[in-house]
């Protein structure tokens, strides 16, 4: 009977240490989630990441498709623009000027909103941007007209698509010209190596001359 009880109250301790060290581990791995989702929210967010949050919430609303000449990177676009709040109070507007904007796409020369959301569009389009801040007039905003951190939206109307004549999209088409010529290059030589190599596997081979026969060897005569 002693016995018995023993062999129970064993059992019961095992147990017990058993939920022990299941919840003490259990404790471990959520105390090592818990620091780890302290340690992201304190670490500074990088400028590459706070640029790709922002292209996700920037919205592209085409209200009337062009059939001209498409904007794509590099290009020089003339466009007419109208700067909104949210609530459609307006705060610049080109149109209002009879001014124009011009400018080479995607070397920051014009606001980030525009450098991404202009993208794809076609001569005689319009399209609404509705932009974060972080794409526009961000933290500082303009006084008197764009509150700081404040949302903006702006209708497009692409008027003309041609080449950038600035120094840096020169550069960088001079960059691309040799980088493609060298692709090129490259390609022929590639191709001539191929066809070399094709043209020796295909030419016929000459058939192999069969090995001469070794001469008998002469018996030697019996000697009487």
């Amino acid at each position: 009977m002693t016995e018995n009880r023993n062999g129970n109250g064993l059992v019961k301790a095992l147990v017990v240490l058993a939920i022990c060290g299941g919840g003490a581990v259990g404790y471990l791995k959520w105390k090592k989630l818990k620091d780890e989702e302290e340690a992201a929210r304190s670490r500074p967010v990088t400028f590459a990441q706070q640029f790709q949050d922002a292209l996700k919430e920037l919205k592209k609303t085409d209200l009337k498709q062009g059939e001209g000449a498409e904007a794509v990177y590099g290009a020089k676009v003339t466009i007419h623009y109208v700067g909104m709040l949210q609530d459609g109070t307006v705060f610049d507007s080109s149109i209002t000027r009879n001014q124009p904007v011009s400018f080479p796409l995607g070397v920051a020369q014009a606001l980030p909103a525009w450098d991404q959301g202009i993208i794809g569009m076609r001569v005689g389009g319009r399209r609404k941007l509705e932009s974060p801040p972080f794409l526009a007039y961000g933290q500082s905003g303009i006084a008197g007209l764009v509150p700081p951190n404040a949302p903006v939206v702006f209708e497009i109307d692409l008027l003309k698509v041609g080449e950038a004549d600035d120094p840096i999209t020169k550069k960088n088409r001079e960059i691309e010209n040799k980088t493609a010529l060298a692709n090129r290059e490259h390609s022929k030589k590639t191709s001539a190596k191929i066809a070399a190599k094709t043209q020796k596997q295909q030419r016929p081979q000459k058939p192999k001359k069969p090995a001469p026969k070794p001469s008998p060897t002469p018996k030697k005569s019996k000697r009487r």
